[in-house]
């Protein structure tokens, strides 16, 4: 199915349209928040139109640093939003290396990121 222009790519997006249901989500860790520039709920546009949203997570008491996960969102397939989120992991790993400070990928499976369909709902939950 070939893309729409990026304005109407974000409509079907955020409506949560069947069209692009799915998405993929990376979870890490940076020593200090600042190593990053201190990104916290960002949504990040792409020239194709897809949008990736960078979030605090929760970081265990006993574990150091700062837990962050980004989202890259609205794939008409499973392997494209595969694709997207090993290219954000790659883009990551880029990053530290280049700035010159330690990130830790948390992985879910084999791969870093984890594809999850977004019309679905993730129903209820709660952390203490």
């Amino acid at each position: 199915m070939p893309r729409k222009p990026p304005p109407e790519e974000r409509k079907l997006i955020l409506a949560r349209d069947q069209r692009r249901k799915y998405g993929a989500r990376l979870v890490f860790q940076v020593q200090r928040a600042e190593h990053i520039g201190g990104l916290e709920n960002v949504t990040l546009l792409f020239d194709d139109g897809t949008l990736a949203t960078i979030e605090s997570g929760r970081t265990l008491e006993w574990e150091g640093g700062k837990r962050y996960q980004i989202e890259v969102n609205a794939f008409p397939t499973a392997s494209e939003a595969e694709d997207a989120g090993m290219r954000t992991a790659q883009a990551l790993l880029l990053t530290t290396v280049s700035l010159n400070f330690g990130l830790r990928l948390n992985y879910h499976s084999h791969e870093p990121p984890t594809v999850f369909d977004r019309t679905v709902s993730a129903g209820f939950g709660f952390w203490g």
